[in-house]
Parts: C-alpha cells; structure tokens; sequence
C-alpha cells in the first residue's frame, strides 16, 4: 500500500505541475501580449512626436515663406526706405497676416533696429505693450541684422539677399511661433537703402494646438512645463537652447485598447483553463482514490488467495499422505489374494481391482508430487548419465501401452555421450509427456526425439493425434487443465502431468515448450546438461 500512495502522490504532483506549467505558459503569452501591446503604444508615441514637431516645423517654414511674400517685394522696400509709410505697412502687412494667415503680432523695425510699427489683431498697439515680446525677439533681430550685413548678401537680390530665421519665444505666460525676415528688392533697378528694414511676425501657441486635433487627430494638446508620465510631449527651446515647455497631449494607445477589447475573451479562457485544471485534478484524485481502494481490496483478495492455495496445498499433502496408506493396504491384500487359489472369474475381478488400485496410487503420487514442487522440497541432483539410454529405458516402459492402443512408438536419439544433468527427474518429465501423447493420440504414432546444441540438450515428444485448441495453448501447463474437461471426456486423469513436467525442467534450469497443429503436437524440453567431465557449477535447486 505504501508504494501505491506514492504513485497515487506521484500523480497528483504530475498533475500539479501540468497545471503550473499551463498557468506559466498562459503567463508567458499574456505578458507577451501585453509587452506587444506596449511595444504598439509606444510606437504609436513615437510616430505622434513625430508628425506634432514635423507640423511644428512646417509651420514655422510655411510662416517664413507667407512673410517672404511680403519682405521681398520692391513695394515693401519703398515703404521701409523713409519715410516709413505706416498707413501701407498697416494695410498690406499687418492686417494682411492677421486676416489672412492667423498671425497674432506683426512687428516692423527700420535700419536702426528702432520699432517703427506694432500690430495685433489688425490693430496699430503701442511698442510699449509688446515690450515683453520685443525683448523676447531682440536675439533673433541682432542675428537677422549681423547677416543682413554680409557683403555677399548687399550684393545680392530677392531670395538670395533675404535673411530669414524661425524660432519658439516666451514673452511672459505667453509662447509664440516667430519668423524673422529682411526687407530686400526684386530687382537691381530698385534703389536700396543702407541698412534693410526688418520685420517680425508671430503667431500664438493657442493658434498652433487648435489644429492638431483636426489635422493630425491629436487628442487634447496642450502646452505645459512638464506633461505626466502618460502623455506624450514634444519639447519647445527658446534661442539659446532654453527649454520654455512642452507641448504634451493625450497619445493614442491601439495597443492598449486592443488588450483592454481581448481581456474579457483571456479572461474568459483563464478561467476556463482553471476550471479545466481544477476538474482534472479533482478527477485524478478520485481516481487515485478508487484506485488505492482497489489496491487494497486486491491486497486482501491476494492475501487470501495465497492463504487458500497454501491450505489447499497442506490438504493435498495431507490427503494424498491418508489415501496411501490405506491403498497400500488394499495393494497388498490384492497380491495377498492373487497368490492363493482362485477360479478365472475371481482372477478376472482381482485384475481388474489391482488396474484400479495401481491407476489411483499414480493419481495420488501426482498429487503428492504438486504439493512438493509447490513447497519446493524437491531437489534436483545432478549427476553423470546417458541419456541415449534413459530415453531407450522410457520408451520401453510404455511400449505395452503404445501397443494396446495399436499405436507405433519409437525414438530416434542423437545425443553421444554422457551428460551431467538430474536423470531420475528427467525421466518423471518424459513419463509425464509419454503417458500424454499416448492418452490424446487415437491413431498413428508418437516419437521421442533428441539431440544436442553444444551444452543444451533438446528433447521432443512428437504425437500424431488431433492437436491443441488455439485457446488451450497458454493453459496447457497449468495444474488441472485437460482439453477435454467435460464429463463425456474419453481420457482419464486429473491434467497433472504436464504441469509436473514443466516445473521439474524449470527446476533443472530448463524450459518446456508446444507446438501444435491439425496434425500433431511437438512437446519440446530444453535442459542445459554438459557433457561428463566438464567441470562446471550445477544449479541443485528446482523451483516451484
């Protein structure tokens, strides 16, 4: 029982184990899962940062091109020459890029740098209240005008001469979007002054973020110092390098979303996943369980089994013993009988009782003999013998017998020599094979053969009666077993014989063996016996 609780143990370890293997492969393809869905994400981040500083940068060029249209026009440059024609510059230049291209602030500075103009909203504003933006643009002013001086540039007309530069400003809470551009002719005939005039343009970050949600599907932009861990955010430096803010926004998550639409679906396989290891378990263990309980009835079943052969054994033992003695009683008072006078019909009937007599004392002998072997009080001996003439011997014994059933006994023998081997228990083998051919063969003959293969000595018995049923074959050595056990059968006897036979010669170390057919039956015995005089070790012990 202890070793069945260990399988039964072992089973639901295996069990368990399967069960956390499944759990850490589901883990593995749900982490997998996610780390995908991260991995879109964070793509889908990426190309979001992208596509915001690419319109970032695509405005501020587009900024440069629409002031350009302006700042390279030879009308521009007579109204910058001086006097300064404020009135034009208000109408064609600040309300222009407020009306039309959503600019916020304009502003103009003649060849002093000194502002000559303000506009927000299409709206002529004191310098003063851009001071804060003024300030904010001065840098790219200077850099502008130390350009604008190049001799290169002086020398030069229209795009080749303009100096233009972008940049992002903070002017107090507010950020801009700002493009600088001179004021240069378009053709050598226009006169131009010394110094060119310039002119700044901005537009607001509001401005800029209102179209990202349109044009790029951005979600909730804003421009923030510094934006949480979930959005995503490009960063805005101020000339010098200066970051000013971010703009940050609500990113898009594909892959998050798709793992949010599959959790009720992995959900849904997790559990069931559960409950299928669940029900495995529990029904493993049940199993385990009746199992143990069959274990342990077979246990008791065996137990008794055993105990009941062995009692079956000792009432054999003891039986055959009590049977012996009073039918050697009766043997010897039958001899007693045939030696006085006696008339043919007495004689007649004293025969027939000492057939009987003779026929139930080799009954009870098998018997004695099972019980031994079962036992294992029979011994094997081993001893130098001629085998040639131990078969010779047990082939004339039974020759009468051959001859009152009409059939042809022989032997054909080829084993030279003598052979170290148990003689006398050889020979209860081959009585037992010879009284069984001779009993199931009607008609024909029956052969002892032999020969040997080194030091394995084979003998057969080869009968022509009707064979063996296919079914009979695996039983056929086994104590009780006849072919024919009906009660209408022709041949006595108590199928003793062949199973006497098979245990002397797996005794010796050998094997008993059949084959069959329509035609006959071919009982072979392989015995080791090696020749006389080789000194070899022989196994004394039969097995039951």
């Amino acid at each position: 029982m202890g070793r069945t609780d260990d399988h039964h143990r072992d089973i639901r370890r295996i069990v368990l184990a399967g069960m956390l293997v499944a759990a850490l492969v589901i883990s593995g393809v749900v982490g997998v899962v996610a780390f995908a869905a991260g991995a879109i994400d964070r793509f889908e981040v990426r190309k979001e940062e992208a596509l915001v500083q690419r319109r970032l940068d695509r405005t501020l060029e587009a900024m440069v091109s629409d002031l350009n249209s302006a700042t390279i026009w030879d009308d521009t440059v007579v109204a910058t020459r001086g006097p300064f024609d404020l009135e034009w510059l208000q109408a064609n230049i600040g309300d222009y890029y407020a009306d039309y291209m959503q600019h916020a602030v304009t502003l103009i500075y003649d060849g002093t740098d000194r502002m000559v103009l303000a506009s927000r909203d299409s709206e002529v504003v004191q310098a003063a209240s851009e001071a804060g933006l003024v300030a904010a643009v001065a840098p790219l002013v200077a850099e502008v005008r130390r350009e604008s001086l190049n001799p290169a540039k002086r020398s030069a007309l229209g795009f080749e001469a303009v100096v233009n530069r972008t940049a992002v400003v903070q002017a107090g809470s507010d950020v801009y979007l700002v493009a600088v551009s001179t004021v240069v002719p378009e053709v050598a005939e226009m006169s131009r002054p010394a110094r060119d005039a310039i002119i700044v343009t901005t537009r607001t970050m509001p401005s800029f973020l209102e179209g990202l949600p349109k044009d790029l599907a951005i979600r909730a932009p804003a421009l923030v110092l510094a934006p949480d861990a979930k959005a995503a955010a490009i960063p805005l430096a101020a000339p010098g390098g200066r970051v000013i803010g971010q703009i940050a926004w609500t990113p898009e998550r594909p892959g998050q979303r798709l793992l949010m639409d599959a959790a009720p679906l992995i959900g849904a396989v997790l559990l069931l996943l559960i409950g299928a290891g669940i029900a495995l378990f529990l029904g493993v263990d049940k199993i385990a369980r009746r199992l143990a309980a069959n274990q342990a009835a077979l246990a008791v079943a065996r137990d008794r089994a055993e105990a009941a052969n062995e009692a079956k054994t000792r009432f054999l033992a003891n039986m055959s013993h009590e049977l012996r003695t009073p039918l050697n009683g009766v043997m010897g008072m039958a001899e007693v009988l045939g030696s006085g006078e006696l008339n043919p019909i007495q004689r007649s009937h004293l025969a027939i009782l000492k057939a009987s007599g003779a026929e139930l004392l080799r009954l009870i002998e098998q018997l004695l003999q099972v019980s031994r072997l079962e036992k294992g009080e029979v011994k094997a001996t081993a001893a130098p013998f001629d085998v040639r003439q131990m078969l010779a011997e047990a082939v004339e014994d039974h020759v009468v017998r051959a001859a009152e059933k009409g059939l042809w006994l022989s032997s054909d023998v080829h084993v030279e020599g003598r052979r170290v081997g148990d003689a006398f228990h050889l020979r209860q083998a081959i009585d037992h094979l010879l009284d069984n051919a001779l009993a199931y063969t009607p008609h024909g003959s029956v052969r002892v053969d032999a020969d040997s293969d080194g030091d394995t000595v084979h003998i057969r018995v080869i009968d022509t009666g009707p064979g063996i049923p296919t079914e009979m074959l695996g039983r056929v050595f086994d104590p009780f077993v006849q072919v024919d056990d009906s009660s209408t059968r022709q041949n006595d006897g108590a199928g003793l014989g062949l199973s006497i036979c098979r245990d002397l010669v797996r005794g010796m170390g050998g094997e008993a063996t059949v084959e069959t057919s329509a035609k006959g039956s071919i009982f072979t015995i392989t015995v080791p016996m090696p020749p006389a005089g080789v000194d070899r070790r022989e196994d004394n012990r039969l097995a039951a």
